[in-house]
């Protein structure tokens, strides 16, 4: 597994996809916030409760987010339960 904040280059991702090395970027929150409008970037609300950091998770040509809250998709692709014991 290779955590970067700045991102992956094209030849970074393909040599990771064809050696099954998970790649994850980290990344604030606000960055899992999307819009469909033009003009400015908008912050997401505080109510919706978004993490400060997140990392996403580079698989071919799919990005997971992955957080406290959004760990399904980590878990599933190590092979881990779906739930955590309690």
């Amino acid at each position: 597994m290779l955590f970067s904040i700045a991102g992956f280059q094209s030849g970074a991702l393909e040599y990771a996809a064809s050696h099954g090395i998970a790649l994850v970027q980290l990344a604030h929150g606000s960055s899992t916030w999307f819009t469909k409008s033009m003009g400015p970037a908008t912050l997401p609300p505080p109510e919706l409760g978004i993490p400060e950091f997140v990392g996403w998770w580079f698989d071919s040509d799919r990005r997971s987010v992955i957080s406290k809250e959004n760990g399904e998709i980590t878990r599933e692709a190590l092979g881990f339960p779906d739930q955590l014991p309690k």
